[in-house]
């Protein structure tokens, strides 16, 4: 399978050569997650700064980013990308979002995005699935990932299932047939790379939440692998 990746942003400089580059991130994820062992082969376009695919045919499904920047921001690649999703879901292409990605598609396909009440959402946080009995089968239940965002997806585009919530932010998880699947939390983000980060911005947040996330990402684990499975099985339907 071909997996293009959409890439939105780019990791701090000086956390590169320890942690690498989102696009490695989520092929050290997919690869670690690939039980069934179904040959990846992944290319990255750097969306962010105007790079996409000449073909939406060249990628057999297409995955994209976390960005520092709100998807509501008048910015051109911004809006080539908005399209760019239009284009692969009016032809039923394979897309995964994360984080930044799960709320471009969300807002592309009719949904809507806006700053939280909550605030910035950081650390591990526990989601729970909000499911139907009937949309039960590979769905996650309870799960936990890695949260960096202050931006959420308060109204769901009309064709989407919301599979999961948090205690703080009701659509971390979005279903659209068999053809979109998002996530607010980060499944490719190590608990050192959080760490670094909540460091680098500790500006961003008052001590009460920044004391809490780094308790949560020392006492919960996440379960990344778990989430990854079930993007490959759904990249493989």
């Amino acid at each position: 399978m071909k997996i293009g990746i959409l890439c939105t942003d780019d990791v701090r400089p000086e956390l590169v050569k320890t942690y690498g580059d989102y696009p490695s991130m989520f092929e050290c994820l997919l690869h670690a997650s690939n039980v069934s062992k179904t040959s990846l082969f992944f290319k990255t376009y750097e969306a962010h700064k105007g790079e996409f695919p000449e073909s939406i045919h060249d990628e057999d499904a297409f995955l994209i980013t976390g960005s520092k920047l709100s998807v509501y921001d008048k910015v051109d690649w911004i809006n080539s990308l908005e399209k760019f999703i239009g284009k692969l879901f009016s032809s039923n292409k394979k897309i995964v979002g994360i984080c930044f990605g799960h709320q471009i598609i969300a807002q592309s396909l009719g949904g809507k995005v806006e700053k939280s009440r909550n605030g910035w959402q950081i650390g591990v946080r526990t989601a729970h699935s909000v499911a139907t009995p009937s949309e039960q089968q590979n769905n996650l239940g309870q799960f936990n990932l890695i949260y960096s965002h202050q931006d959420e997806v308060t109204s769901a585009p009309e064709a989407a299932d919301i599979s999961a919530s948090t205690e703080t932010c009701h659509n971390v998880m979005m279903k659209i047939g068999n053809n979109v699947l998002t996530f607010q939390g980060h499944p490719e983000f190590s608990v050192e790379y959080a760490l670094e980060l909540l460091k680098l911005r500790e500006d961003l947040y008052d001590d009460n939440h920044l004391e809490e996330a780094r308790k949560s990402l020392k006492r919960l684990s996440a379960d990344d692998e778990k989430v990854g499975r079930l993007i490959i099985d759904f990249l493989l339907q």
